[in-house]
């Protein structure tokens, strides 16, 4: 049997809430805008890097806003909701025991900016059980692409 030396596990949905959180930040923005933040364009964006997701949906809705405008717009949202609706995903407290029991590192390994990753992690006071986290940042090409 082959023994795991090290694991790499996503951010948004499967360590952290964060898909859930994404729903209704975009959701809200979207409904400033009068449209709806449907399943194909959530589909489209879901795992890209946040510049290239919000002009998938700047495409997807015909908006006049900027990648960047979005992004603050965004970052503003997730700030009021943040501390108070970020959780683990079940069983990831379980997992990380396992792990920490048999020496296994892990990292987080994520599309999400770094400060993003970062600050969600110590919320729900897990920063200290990833040894490193890699981000679309650190590497050329962000998913689909398998760079990171």
């Amino acid at each position: 049997m082959t023994r795991i030396s090290a694991v790499a596990f996503d951010l948004d949905g499967t360590t952290l809430n964060s898909e859930d959180l994404y729903l209704e930040v975009c959701s809200q923005m979207m409904a400033r805008r009068g449209h709806e933040y449907d399943w194909e364009t959530r589909r489209k964006m879901m795992g890209l890097p946040a510049p290239r997701a919000y002009e998938v949906l700047i495409e997807c809705k015909s908006l006049h806003d900027t990648p960047a405008a979005l992004q603050e717009e965004s970052d503003a949202i997730f700030e009021e909701i943040l501390e108070h609706k970020l959780q683990s995903m079940p069983g990831i407290i379980d997992l990380l025991d396992h792990l920490d029991q048999h020496s296994i590192p892990r990292c987080i390994a994520t599309s999400s900016r770094e400060i993003f990753a970062d600050r969600a992690l110590r919320i729900v006071g897990l920063r200290d059980r990833f040894d490193f986290i890699l981000t679309a940042e650190h590497v050329p090409h962000g998913k689909p692409h398998p760079d990171i």
